[in-house]
């Protein structure tokens, strides 16, 4: 077989599996020649040769003067990270790759774009720089992609103009034109972006593992409310910019059924992570860092009417809409969080969420907020000197306590009569009323146990102040421990 000129796009090395950018396609990867027409003549010849391929940069820099657009079954591969670097040109004002960005919509409602998009696409052993001190505008990030079904892994990404990575998905549920559509993105660092590092908005269901996001001028990891499902795990978020409008956060999770196993959010000056969604999972370490003094460490859902975090997703005419925040499990060790609104802030816990915490901390609070009745809140405050000022729902005469959770906590102002128990789900079920109230705010149920749902013996019982009372269901009643 013939050589290939290494100017003539028309003589690919069909010899070889893989197109080579410099060989193929006359790239130069000095860092000073535009290397732009040579990529995206070796992209599409990918895309072109059986519907997909591969394309090797082998080590050096390659200068780009215009965005590289990404196809779809295009699988990008750098000799390494650092070895192989793809560098946005001074004053291109625009992304260093793309494709699809006029269809991200981070706010759409869930399944309400486009089905389209580039699949079964991936990057691999390499770094994108945005050389964001010699861009003046945008948008300009480093990679932004709407597409779904891609792998990205090994990758470096630095100085976003507007943010690091931004992708998106928002097609439904279906899996159009191969096996999922979801994401696999793994040993990953964005950093000294000008905006977020890692800003995903879909497709949901994807895979996130070994994150390191620092030093950026907003959040570090910002999943927006259709991403749901998301698996994150080893994921560190530091660094993040102080005195930031809006505040910055280490991790703004909008999206519900997100898991976060083993993650470390560090150093905003506002709160380091921010659950405003439901039935997600939290586990890891949140340190207040240099922001200690005024930030919070965990929030647990959203009231409305405040001032929304920057650039987040639930919010209206520059006001946040109430995200009632339930069913979320969080375990960890939070470490100095000393702002007024503590450790672990329930902004709007809407119930069945559970807390299992460490906070470490000399003063200040450790859990604000309300607590719903159904929800289980535990704090160890070492060394001692923390406080727990958040308070449980109030409980008035003729009032229900809810039973969902294994502890009903409540707050009568004053003593209450004709209290009714939620029925039970199931024989067997526990339920421990915690009566939070002072001395004298006595809890006395209904005596008709038809309709307190609490048995004969005890229908007429008191809970004093200050003291719990442990019932079991026994498929019709509530019966408590000492009947």
């Amino acid at each position: 077989m013939p050589t290939p000129g290494p100017t003539n796009a028309n003589f690919l090395s069909y010899a070889s599996e893989v197109i080579d950018v410099k060989r193929d396609f006359a790239a130069q990867g000095d860092g000073i020649t535009d290397d732009s027409t040579a990529i995206n003549a070796a992209i599409s010849a990918a895309s072109g040769r059986f519907g997909a391929g591969v394309v090797y940069f082998p080590p050096g820099t390659y200068l780009v003067k215009s965005t590289i657009t990404m196809l779809g079954q295009v699988h990008l591969r750098g000799a390494g990270i650092e070895a192989t670097i793809i560098k946005l040109g001074n004053g291109v004002n625009a992304d260093l790759i793309s494709s699809g960005a006029a269809t991200i919509n981070l706010g759409a409602s869930f399944g309400s774009s486009s089905s389209g998009g580039i699949y079964n696409w991936s990057m691999e052993n390499l770094t994108l720089d945005g050389n964001k001190a010699n861009q003046s505008s945008g948008p300009s990030y480093c990679l932004r992609i709407y597409g779904y079904g891609y792998i990205l892994s090994n990758i470096r990404v630095r100085n976003g103009y507007y943010g690091g990575v931004q992708v998106d998905w928002n097609g439904g549920t279906t899996s159009p034109g191969q096996d999922s559509f979801a994401a696999q993105i793994s040993n990953v660092k964005i950093h000294d972006t000008f905006g977020p590092g890692l800003q995903i908005g879909g497709p949901s269901g994807s895979q996130l593992a070994n994150i390191e996001i620092f030093g950026n001028s907003t959040h570090g990891l910002h999943i927006a409310p259709n991403a749901r499902g998301l698996l994150v795990s080893n994921l560190s978020s530091y660094g993040v910019a102080q005195g930031v409008s809006g505040g910055a956060v280490a991790l703004l999770c909008e999206a519900n059924n997100c898991v976060f196993t083993g993650c470390l959010a560090q150093d905003s000056d506002t709160v380091q992570v921010a659950l405003l969604a439901s039935t997600c999972m939290f586990t890891g370490k949140v340190v207040g860092g240099t922001g200690s003094a005024t930030s919070s460490g965990i929030q647990i859902g959203q009231a409305a009417g405040n001032t929304p975090y920057n650039g987040q997703m639930n919010q209206s005419a520059g006001l946040t809409t109430a995200v009632s925040a339930s069913g979320n499990f969080v375990e960890g060790i939070l470490d100095s969080n000393l702002g007024t609104n503590g450790q672990l802030w329930l902004a709007n816990d809407g119930g069945q969420n559970f807390a299992r915490v460490i906070a470490k901390q000399a003063s200040g609070p450790a859990v604000t907020g309300t607590i719903a009745g159904t929800s289980s809140i535990s704090s160890g405050v070492t060394p001692n000197g923390g406080t727990i000022s958040a308070t449980s729902p109030a409980l008035t005469t003729s009032g229900t306590i809810a039973t969902a959770a294994s502890v009903a906590r409540v707050t009568p102002a004053a003593a209450v009569t004709g209290i009714i128990m939620q029925a039970g789900v199931v024989p067997g079920q526990m339920c421990l009323v915690d009566n939070q109230g002072a001395a004298s705010a006595t809890i006395t149920f209904n005596t008709n146990p038809a309709t307190s749902h609490v048995s004969n013996a005890a229908a007429a019982s008191v809970i004093p102040g200050l003291a719990g009372r442990l019932f079991t269901w026994d498929g019709s009643f509530w019966v408590p421990a000492h009947a």
